[in-house]
């Protein structure tokens, strides 16, 4: 469905917390499944498992900034980022572990 990505230029009022990257000390926030739900379909988000989003802000060659949401299964210590889709449309899920996480 190439759902796990979306360009949003409205941006949830608030998230919930932050997370950490462990290896790059990249900094994410994040925002319930609830607020996921405004951007995609509470049954994908069933279906694939995602927890929460988090925001990913780049910028791009014109130097314009730009966020973009992924769906995650957020644990304690550990992310798991949705970044794909395979041939048969199942979840590719990345993990990346966690030097901090203040979501309650």
């Amino acid at each position: 469905m190439g759902y796990s990505i979306i360009n949003q230029p409205q941006t949830p009022q608030y998230g919930i917390g932050e997370i950490t990257e462990k290896d790059t000390g990249n900094r994410f926030e994040v925002f319930s499944g609830e607020q996921a739900s405004t951007f995609w379909d509470q049954s994908y988000l069933t279906e694939v498992g995602a927890t929460h989003m988090i925001q990913c802000n780049t910028i791009n060659q014109n130097d314009l900034h730009r966020s973009e949401y992924r769906l995650v299964q957020l644990k304690k210590t550990v992310v798991y980022v949705l970044v794909d889709e395979d041939e048969e449309g199942q979840p590719v899920w990345e993990k990346w572990s966690l030097k901090n996480n203040n979501v309650a």
